[in-house]
């Protein structure tokens, strides 16, 4: 008898059909309300289909809606509350509760960066600090901004060029004058011979750059005991590192954060302090940036406390701090 492929590959093709819908029926995800309690049904990759009972909600007033937008979350709200996946969101109205773009979602007073939301993290804050959700313009995906504010995964940078800013991809835009990585503009960098390398390096012809930092590996270490300030090497893009200011290990508090050796040998030295800001440290908790001017000279000090996973003690760690000023290349 002739092998019929025409009648197998029919066969086949009804086999995976049935067992593609039992796949998709078994994997729902979304809400049910019964009796006295709002049920959440989901899938885990590791014990299949489950269910629970979302904690807070109000079976009587409890809903369950959709909103326009490129998320996957499953909403629900009651009279008081938003749930998102299954768990209750403090602090979000659920009645003026709306999609912005790009996970950017607002209420009557808040705008929020939802991208980063899972059950782990549910009770965090999420608003965008400072926005006024009416304010918010969508660029193209991670980046927003609002009046003077760039808005990047949540985070927020104060730019008085923001009509200059241009999105370069996810990670990386510029204006006329910076270079801007995520919600950070990169001090000191050459912008006429700055290259993007990937989603978080880049190099000029003085530094290469990691995260919007200039790279340990390019600072000069250097005992500031003994430093002799020559602002011509400075501004020939030399960096320094200070070995010798913090031997012992530092706790994080008002004091070790507001003092800056550096910056107040600068200030010494005629600058000016024009800004100072705290930002996220990949090293560790925080680096302090403190920005200084004088005749056009343009300098920054950072002091950065890094993690030490030797060291027992995490309330502790090693700090530095590092020099270095815009270059200028005539």
């Amino acid at each position: 008898m002739a092998f019929n492929f025409y009648v197998m590959e029919k066969k086949f093709g009804i086999l995976f059909l049935v067992c593609f819908l039992f796949f998709v029926s078994a994997c729902k995800k979304g809400y049910r309300v019964e009796k006295d309690h709002v049920y959440y049904e989901y899938w885990n990759e590791g014990n299949g289909q489950k269910e629970k009972i979302v904690q807070g909600a109000d079976p009587k007033t409890f809903e369950s809606f959709t909103l326009d937008g490129d998320c996957s979350f499953s909403f629900g709200r009651d009279e008081k509350h938003l749930f998102i996946d299954g768990m209750k969101v403090e602090g979000i109205d659920p009645k003026s509760f709306a999609s912005i773009g790009n996970y950017i979602f607002r209420d009557k007073k808040n705008a929020y960066y939802l991208g980063s939301f899972n059950e782990v993290y549910g009770g965090q804050d999420y608003r965008i600090l400072g926005v006024n959700p009416s304010n918010v313009k969508l660029l193209s995906y991670s980046w927003a901004m609002a009046e003077s504010l760039l808005i990047h995964c949540g985070d927020t940078l104060y730019l008085e060029d923001i009509n200059d800013f241009m999105v370069i991809d996810e990670y990386w835009g510029n204006t006329k004058s910076k270079i801007i990585y995520e919600n950070k503009i990169i001090n000191g960098v050459d912008k006429a011979t700055f290259k993007i390398e990937d989603a978080s390096s880049g190099k000029d012809k003085y530094h290469r750059y990691f995260n919007g930092f200039i790279e340990e590996e390019e600072f000069i270490k250097t005992q500031f005991k003994d430093h002799v300030f020559d602002l011509t090497e400075l501004l020939r893009g030399k960096a320094y590192q200070f070995t010798d200011i913090y031997p012992d290990y530092l706790p994080l508090n008002d004091e070790t954060i507001n003092t800056l050796k550096v910056a107040e040998k600068l200030k010494s030295m005629g600058f000016k302090i024009m800004d100072k800001r705290v930002k996220d440290w990949f090293r560790g908790p925080i680096i302090v940036i403190v920005a200084l001017s004088k005749e056009n000279c343009n300098c920054y000090v950072e002091k950065a406390f890094s993690s030490d996973y030797k060291n027992y003690d995490s309330t502790v760690f090693r700090v530095t701090e590092r020099l270095y000023c815009d270059p200028r290349t005539n």
